[in-house]
């Protein structure tokens, strides 16, 4: 990134060639910028805090937090929309791979249908971080900051089971492809963690580190895209 900005949120496009993320150059921003850190171009202003954002798989839209409201807007450039307001800052954005269903925590979690606006809340006091809904829709991994773990919740059944205890802060996770492999931040650093049914999970540590955050694994499962906390850059690690 140019002097004076600082990187966070990555999140890969559909296609996996491009990476929208927080372009903070003194207030958070939406950018996008291809994979091979070309072509930067600032979608819209006034993002919320951590300028978290999600690609609809289909529509080409990005969904994100601005002005204390979920914002859509092309990522190829325009005008932001309104998608809805809720009575607190949205943040921790997703939408399912069938673009049906958007998420994000206002208080408690809120799975948001697109095409009518209808909504289910998921009672979570606030201390929840980083949606990610799983490839088959049917369970949302997250961060819980009240229990210092990373969860996974079935939306079938509204139960929840920990992936990973973890005590950093910046910790996160995405799912990849097969729904039952994770990348994640954790005490140790960057992880690929096997789900292994109720047993403990397999861990693999690919890249150690204390800074790592903000984790997004590309749509292929091939590549894996962090920010490192206050660092200019965004990092795509490849080859694990």
């Amino acid at each position: 990134m140019p002097a004076g900005v600082t990187a966070g949120s990555p999140r890969f496009s559909p296609d996996g060639q491009r990476l929208s993320f927080n372009h903070n150059a003194g207030s958070p921003s939406l950018a996008v910028i291809g994979r091979d850190g070309k072509n930067l171009q600032v979608l819209s202003d006034r993002c919320d805090t951590f300028c978290e954002s999600a690609w609809h798989p289909t529509s080409g839209e990005l969904f994100f937090s601005r002005d204390e409201a979920v914002n859509a807007v092309a990522s190829t450039g325009g005008t932001p929309r309104q998608v809805i307001k809720p009575f607190q800052a949205p943040k921790g954005l997703d939408v399912s791979a069938d673009g049906q269903y958007l998420g994000y925590q206002a208080y408690d979690v809120v799975l948001l249908k697109l095409a009518d606006n209808t909504k289910r809340e998921i009672a979570s006091q606030s201390n929840v971080y980083g949606l990610r809904f799983s490839p088959d829709g049917k369970k949302l991994l997250y961060r819980d900051f009240s229990n210092d773990d990373i969860r996974i919740r079935s939306l079938e059944s509204d139960t929840t089971t920990t992936a990973l205890d973890t005590s950093n802060y910046l910790s996160s996770a995405d799912w990849f492809p097969d729904g039952n492999q994770l990348a994640a931040v954790t005490d140790e650093g960057l992880e690929l963690i096997t789900l292994n049914g109720s047993g403990a999970p397999t861990r693999k540590l690919l890249k150690q580190g204390t800074a790592f955050k903000d984790v997004d694994v590309s749509p292929d499962g091939k590549a894996i895209a962090y920010a490192v906390n206050g660092q200019r850059s965004l990092f795509v690690l490849t080859g694990f």
